[in-house]
């Protein structure tokens, strides 16, 4: 039976154990340094993830914004989701690969600029 890439990857980030409080608190200061980096004028991130029709847009608050504030909330949110695996830069890098253990299995959960991806009239 041949696997995908992603089936391949799913089940190899699904046996690595769950991040520690030291390795989430290292990978929040990379998704902090990413969003600095890469998304530094956006408006808008989207968490997606397609296998299971999740999705969590984040909106800068122009007047109060931090990106210590965002970090904290994704990362927030990333964990009640559950057990996290890894946090890292997709190969465009354009995007964070979450994988999570979610609903009792090992899932991808991307995070990247959806500025523009929301039409504001």
């Amino acid at each position: 039976m041949d696997m995908t890439l992603y089936e391949f990857n799913k089940a190899g980030y699904g046996s690595l154990p769950n991040m520690d409080e030291e390795a989430l608190s290292q990978a929040s200061v990379h998704v902090k340094e990413f969003l600095e980096r890469k998304t530094p004028f956006s408006k808008y991130w989207l968490l997606l993830s397609n296998e299971n029709k999740y999705y969590t847009i984040f909106h800068r608050n122009s007047i109060n914004f931090s990106f210590n504030d965002l970090t904290s909330e994704i990362m927030s949110i990333a964990q009640d989701l559950g057990g996290i695996k890894s946090i890292e830069l997709d190969d465009s890098g354009s995007a964070l690969e979450f994988w999570i253990s979610y609903n009792g299995e090992c899932s991808l959960f991307l995070l990247f600029d959806y500025t523009a991806g929301v039409i504001e009239v």
